[in-house]
C-alpha cells in the first residue's frame, strides 16, 4: 500500500540524517532493492495506479477481432492485406492491414512467409508468332471409374488447342501419333515442342523423332509444373467446365464432350491470357483489329443499329427538304451519302448527314468561307447531339421498327435510286438540280420526295 511504502522512505531519511549512513545501506539492511526504493521515493505521497496503457478510442474491440479471424477461416487462401480491402468492400469491418496482421498473428493463424524469391520462370520469353511454341502434356480422366489418358496440344502463342485424342494407353508411340496429327493440320510448322519428364517424352525414341520432324524439344524443370502451365491451365478448364459438368458414361461420350467443348474454346470461349479475345482470333491475327474496335466503342460510345441507323435518314431528310436548297437537290445530297454509309463507319456517317445539312444550308452558298465554318460548327454540333441526346429517344418517337433483312433490300433502292439522281444532277448545268422533274427518291423505305411534294412542304407551291 501507498502507506507503507511512504512509511519506509520516512524511516530511511530520518535515520540517514540521524546516524550521518548512506540511505543505500539501510536500503538493503531492510531487503528492498535501491530501484525499487528510489521509485518509491519519487512516487512519495501518491496514490498507486495502474501502469498498463490507457485505452484509446482507435483500439479494435473484441467483437472486430472475433470478425476478422472468422473472415479469415472463410477465406484461408487470401493474405491479410486483401482481406483487409474485401472485408472494406463487404462493410464488414474497417481496419488496417497492420491490425488484421496483428489479430492474425495473435490468433496463430499467419502463415510463414518465404522472403527469398524463386527465379524459375524469368528467363522464359513468350513467342511473338503462332505455331513457335506447341506446349504437350498427358492429364487422367476418370470416366465412370476408368482412368483415360488425355494428350492436348496447345498453341503457346494464341492458346488454340492444335489437336487432342483421349485413350486408353498413352506411350511414347501413342504421343508420336498425336504430334503427327497435330503437324498435318499445319505442315509448315515447325516448333518448339515444351513438355515435362514424362517417361514418353525422355524415351530414346522421342528424341529421335523429334529430330527427324524437324522440331526442337525442351523439358521443364523437374517438380515445377508452373514452367508447362498453359497446358496444366486449359486442363484444369477443360475438367472443371466439360468433364465434371458433363460426367461421361463412356470413353465415346468423352470424346464427344470434349470435342465440342474444344470447338468452344478454340472459336467462342474469350481467353483472359491473351486480351479476351478468343484462340482462333488470336491464331489468324485479327486480335488488333478486335482491340481497336473496343477501344472506339470505349472512347466514343455511339452504336447504331439499322433501326437507329433508318430513324436517322428520316429526320434528316425531312430537314434538308425543309430548307430552300438552290443549288443542289437535298434528296440527292442524303441518297450519296448513303451509298457512302454502306462503306464507312456508322459514326462516320452520322458526321455526314448533319455536315450535309451544315454545308448546303441556304444563304451559305455564295460564300465559301463562311460555308466551311458553317460545316464545322454544324458536324460538331451534330456528334453530340446525336451522342448524347438522339440514338434511341428519336427512334423512339418516330416508332420505325423495320427487320435487318428488309434493310438489305431497302439498301439495294437507295443505290439504284440514288446513282440514277446523282448522274441526273452531274449533267445539269453548274451542277444543280435538273430542269424536269426527276422521279421519285425512297429513302430507307420511310419516305417518298418529289420536288413538287418539297415545294407543298414549303408552302412555297405556285
Amino acid at each position: 500500500p501507498h502507506d507503507t511504502r511512504d512509511q519506509i522512505v520516512d524511516f530511511v531519511r530520518r535515520w540517514s540524517q540521524a546516524s550521518e549512513i548512506g540511505a543505500g545501506r539501510f536500503v538493503g539492511w531492510l531487503g528492498v532493492t535501491g530501484s525499487k526504493f528510489y521509485s518509491w521515493r519519487e512516487r512519495y505521497g501518491r496514490v498507486n495506479e495502474h501502469n498498463g496503457w490507457i485505452p484509446r478510442d482507435f483500439w479494435l474491440e473484441q467483437w472486430e477481432k472475433q470478425v476478422i479471424v472468422i473472415f479469415h477461416l472463410k477465406n484461408p487462401l487470401e493474405g491479410y492485406r486483401r482481406l483487409t480491402f474485401m472485408m472494406l468492400d463487404a462493410d464488414i469491418v474497417a481496419v488496417s492491414p497492420s491490425s488484421v496482421w496483428r489479430v492474425l498473428g495473435q490468433a496463430g493463424l499467419l502463415m510463414r512467409w518465404n522472403g527469398k524469391l524463386s527465379k524459375k520462370g524469368t528467363g522464359f520469353e513468350q513467342p511473338p508468332e503462332p505455331h513457335q511454341h506447341w506446349h504437350i502434356d498427358v492429364s487422367y480422366i476418370n470416366i465412370a471409374g476408368t482412368f483415360y489418358y488425355l494428350c492436348s496440344v496447345l498453341d503457346g502463342f494464341s492458346r488454340s488447342i492444335v489437336h487432342w485424342d483421349l485413350r486408353e494407353s498413352m506411350t511414347e508411340a501413342d504421343i508420336e501419333i498425336i504430334l503427327e496429327a497435330a503437324k498435318e493440320r499445319y505442315p509448315e510448322a515447325r516448333p518448339r515442342i515444351i513438355s515435362d519428364n514424362g517417361p514418353q517424352f525422355i524415351a530414346r525414341d522421342f528424341k529421335e523423332f523429334i529430330r527427324i520432324s524437324g522440331m526442337t524439344h525442351v523439358r521443364t524443370s523437374p517438380y515445377y509444373p508452373q514452367s508447362n502451365g498453359k497446358i496444366e491451365r486449359w486442363h484444369k478448364s477443360l475438367k472443371a467446365e466439360c468433364i465434371r459438368p458433363g460426367t461421361p458414361l463412356t470413353a465415346e461420350d468423352a470424346r464427344r464432350l470434349i470435342k465440342h467443348y474444344v470447338d468452344q474454346y478454340n472459336a467462342v470461349r474469350l481467353h483472359s491470357a491473351i486480351g479476351f479475345v478468343t484462340p482462333a482470333d488470336m491464331l489468324a491475327g485479327r486480335q488488333k483489329e478486335i482491340h481497336a474496335a473496343r477501344d472506339r466503342k470505349q472512347h466514343f460510345p455511339i452504336v447504331l443499329d439499322n433501326s437507329q441507323n433508318l430513324a436517322i435518314e428520316y429526320i434528316v431528310v425531312k430537314f434538308l427538304a425543309m430548307n430552300n436548297i438552290k443549288q443542289f437537290d437535298g434528296v440527292s445530297a442524303i441518297a450519296l451519302i448513303l451509298i457512302l454509309s454502306f462503306a464507312i463507319d456508322r459514326v462516320v456517317t452520322a458526321v455526314l448527314f448533319l455536315a450535309a445539312w451544315a454545308g448546303l444550308a441556304p444563304d451559305a452558298t455564295d460564300d465559301r468561307k463562311y460555308k466551311l465554318i458553317y460545316f464545322g460548327l454544324g458536324g460538331v454540333l451534330g456528334i453530340f447531339v446525336l451522342a448524347h441526346f438522339g440514338q434511341v429517344r428519336l427512334m423512339t418517337a418516330l416508332g420505325i421498327h423495320i427487320d435487318q433483312y428488309l434493310d438489305t433490300a431497302l439498301t439495294g433502292i437507295v443505290l439504284v435510286g440514288g446513282a440514277d439522281r446523282i448522274a441526273g444532277l452531274l449533267k445539269a448545268p453548274g451542277g444543280g438540280a435538273p430542269k424536269e422533274t426527276p422521279p421519285p427518291m425512297v429513302i430507307s423505305g420511310k419516305l417518298v420526295l418529289e420536288e413538287s411534294a418539297a415545294k407543298k412542304l414549303l408552302g412555297k407551291e405556285s
